[in-house]
C-alpha cells in the first residue's frame, strides 16, 4: 500500500495551493528490473506532470524505461532514457508525447536488465535509479512531488543477508 496525502485551499479561482506529503518509502533507490510506480500524475487543463529521473551508477551510463497509462490503465506513452553518471534529468509529459489526458496518470519504472549489478546487495553503491512526478497547478504554479515507489525496495538486501 502506498499513501500520499496533501493538504490544499478549495476556494480560489485561480487553482490550489498547498503540500503534498509523499509515502515514505525507505530505500527508494531502485537497483533491480522490478517497476517502480508513481501514482497521482495529471496532464490536462487544470495540472502539468514532468518526470524525473536521476541516475545512480559507478560504472557509467544507465537507460530507465518508462511506461504513463491513464486512469483505466491503458498505455499513453512507453520508451526509455538513458541517465548520465551521477545526474538528474526533467521532462514534461507533453515532450514525452502525453498530450492532454483526462484523470489521474500512473507511471511505471524499471532499471534495463542490462545494467543490473550481477548482486545488486553486494556493491556499496550500487547501480539504480530514483524517480518522481512534479505535478504543477495550471492556475497558481503550486507543484506537488511525488515519488516513486519500488516494488521491491533496497532495504530487501538487509532483510536477505
Amino acid at each position: 500500500m502506498l499513501a500520499v496525502t496533501r493538504t490544499y485551499n478549495t476556494g480560489g479561482a485561480e487553482g490550489t495551493f498547498g503540500q503534498t506529503v509523499p509515502s515514505l518509502v525507505a530505500g527508494g533507490l531502485n537497483v533491480f528490473a522490478e517497476s517502480s510506480f508513481i501514482t497521482g500524475a495529471r496532464n490536462d487543463d487544470e495540472f502539468r506532470s514532468n518526470l524525473g529521473i536521476a541516475g545512480q551508477s559507478a560504472l557509467g551510463t544507465i537507460r530507465v524505461h518508462y511506461r504513463i497509462m491513464d486512469q483505466e490503465g491503458i498505455v499513453l506513452v512507453e520508451d526509455s532514457k538513458r541517465i548520465r553518471i551521477a545526474s538528474m534529468n526533467q521532462w514534461s509529459f507533453d515532450s514525452l508525447g502525453v498530450g492532454s489526458v483526462e484523470g489521474p496518470l500512473t507511471v511505471e519504472l524499471w532499471l534495463d536488465p542490462d545494467d543490473l549489478d550481477e548482486d545488486p546487495c553486494e556493491p556499496i553503491f550500487p547501480t539504480g535509479f530514483l524517480a518522481y512526478v512534479s505535478k504543477v497547478d495550471n492556475g497558481t504554479g503550486d507543484a506537488e512531488y511525488l515519488t516513486a515507489a519500488p516494488m521491491m525496495p533496497y532495504t530487501a538486501c538487509l532483510v536477505a543477508r
